[in-house]
């Protein structure tokens, strides 16, 4: 089975399964812009951070018998750190009924009392 090491040297030599620039503002990626965030179902996750504008998103590596195969999974511009960012990564979609639910929840939220009520597990 594929390492890490062996994985980051195939997208190195194969331009055709790595972005080489920002889909966003179009600098060109280094190898600074691309981290590595674990290993999930013998698929490897890195992000891509363009250094230019912020942009964020993930991609999946599938290593396979007959070579590599890479997806993008999602393009994002925020603020997330690596280390944060990390946290998400493999982890299941949010189901639109319970982000509906926090977005109406959150609506009610004037005070950090109210805040501080909502986060803390009920009884």
């Amino acid at each position: 089975m594929y390492e890490l090491k062996q994985i980051i040297e195939q997208l190195k030599k194969l331009p055709f399964i790595s972005p080489k620039y920002c889909d966003n503002c179009g600098a060109k990626h280094s190898e600074e812009d691309f981290r590595f965030l674990g290993n999930n179902e013998g698929n490897f996750l890195f992000q891509i951070q363009c250094k230019a504008c912020n942009l964020n998103y993930m991609m999946r590596v599938n290593p396979s018998m007959s070579g590599l195969a890479a997806q993008k999974l999602e393009v994002m511009n925020l603020d997330l750190q690596p280390e944060e960012f990390k946290k998400f990564a493999g982890k299941p979609k949010v189901d639109k009924e319970e982000a509906l639910k926090v977005y109406t929840d959150m609506r009610k939220v004037k005070t950090i009392e109210d805040f501080l009520k909502l986060v803390s597990p009920s009884d």
